[in-house]
C-alpha cells in the first residue's frame, strides 16, 4: 500500500522480470490533495498507460505479472 504525497510525483521502478512472479500495489490518494504515480517498464493492454485517479481519498489497485521477460500490468481504479 502506497499513500501518495500531495503535488509530488512518485515513480516506481519495477524489479527484474522473473517468470511467474506477480504483485499488487494499492495507490491511495491523501485526503487533502492529490499526487501522481507511474511504474517504469510495464506493458499495459492496448499500450495505454493508466493514469492514477486524481480525486482525494480514492484508491487505485495496480496488478502486475511477469513472463520472465516483461512486466504486464492492469489497473482497477477509483475505489472510495
Amino acid at each position: 500500500i502506497a499513500t501518495l504525497t500531495p503535488a509530488t510525483a512518485c515513480t516506481f521502478t519495477m524489479p527484474a522480470a522473473v517468470a511467474g512472479k506477480s504483485f499488487t500495489v494499492y495507490i491511495k490518494q491523501p485526503a487533502s490533495a492529490v499526487g501522481q504515480a507511474t511504474f517504469t517498464g510495464v506493458f499495459y493492454p492496448s499500450g495505454v498507460v493508466p493514469v492514477v485517479t486524481q480525486t482525494v481519498s480514492r484508491t487505485d489497485i495496480f496488478s502486475f505479472v511477469s513472463d520472465g521477460v516483461r512486466w504486464y500490468g492492469n489497473a482497477s481504479k477509483n475505489y472510495t
